[in-house]
């Protein structure tokens, strides 16, 4: 039986002592090498908790957690190595800048000078930050900080990625840099093992081979994203009509096979239908022998649902 690269062995965290908060409990949790998993949950349910362990940031009341068969709380120098990580991040010193920041994280990683210098110019590449490089990081915004916390994670190219929230509180500029560089993660010529936590559902369906979902400090479910399942997602079509929809338009668009759902509010109409090209074409036709006139028409994937399905599911891994 092939072993897990990341495993969390019936992990439990309580904190306080009169008082006591189950962060984590009987957490079970794997990851297969070069798997990129998405972790979700409610706020507090225990998604930052299973991270600062992992790397041992935090240490659990019972259970393990391993990282290539060595356990992170008995050798964590061991299990840790070749573990890049975005956890817990912290102010940085105002006289850095990315170039200096990471030459200090370069060193103390164990990097030689050459590596450190050929690291830094790799990094700011793929991050697009190039031409801040010099620049003090006090200067700079949220999502440029996000962005250089990130790098530092992304030295001596580790073989594992543990990242938290890495797509929180990003400007466009920001969010598009590093979910440009989360996708060439999965480049199958050095493709790393990922987890990350995330509310951005988007991109955890755009990103990932797997989502977990995690909900008062346990594993609810866990679910492979692949083609197959991608095709199977409902899609929210966005209708925006020059006047509200009235009961017998939504009692005949609910009628038909291909609708999901329908819900209104004003001018606006969110139509969840299947997710494929004829049903989207059925869609228009219908709203056009209606005589529903529409001036704008978008779609989404129906994240939030398939969320919530999970959540209620209380479906654990094979």
């Amino acid at each position: 039986m092939k072993m897990p690269q990341i495993f969390f062995d019936d992990v439990s965290k309580v904190y306080g002592y009169t008082k006591k908060h189950h962060a984590l409990q009987n957490f079970v949790l794997s990851l297969e090498r070069g798997e990129f998993m998405g972790l979700v949950g409610p706020n507090g349910s225990g998604k930052s908790t299973a991270l600062k362990i992992l790397t041992n940031v935090a240490f659990p009341t019972s259970g393990r957690v391993e990282i290539n068969g060595i356990c992170v709380n008995e050798d964590p120098e061991g299990a840790l190595s070749g573990v890049g990580s975005l956890v817990d991040v912290q102010g940085f010193d105002t006289y850095h800048t990315p170039r200096s920041f990471y030459k200090y994280c370069g060193t103390l990683i164990g990097l030689d000078k050459e590596t450190i210098s050929s690291e830094i110019d790799r990094v700011l590449n793929s991050l697009d930050m190039d031409k801040w490089a010099d620049w003090r990081i006090n200067k700079f915004s949220k999502g440029m900080k996000q962005r250089i916390a990130l790098g530092q994670a992304l030295l001596g190219d580790p073989e594992i990625l543990v990242m938290d929230e890495p797509l929180s509180g990003l400007d466009p500029d920001s969010n598009e840099s590093i979910s440009k560089m989360l996708a060439s993660l999965k480049n199958e010529m050095n493709k790393k093992t990922v987890i990350m936590t995330t509310h951005n559902l988007s991109e955890v369906y755009r990103l990932c081979d797997s989502i977990a979902v995690i909900d008062s400090g346990r594993l609810v479910a866990k679910k492979s994203i692949d083609d197959q399942g991608h095709q199977e997602r409902s899609i929210r079509m966005r209708v925006n009509s020059l006047q509200p929809l009235g009961d017998v338009d939504i009692s005949r668009l609910q009628s038909e096979d291909f609708i999901y759902k329908v819900e209104t509010g004003g001018n606006e109409t969110i139509i969840s239908i299947s997710n494929d090209e004829e049903s989207k074409s059925r869609l228009i036709t219908l709203l056009d022998r209606l005589g529903i006139e529409i001036y704008e028409i978008s779609e989404e994937e129906d994240y939030i649902e398939k969320y919530r399905e999970l959540l209620k599911s209380g479906e654990h891994p094979q």
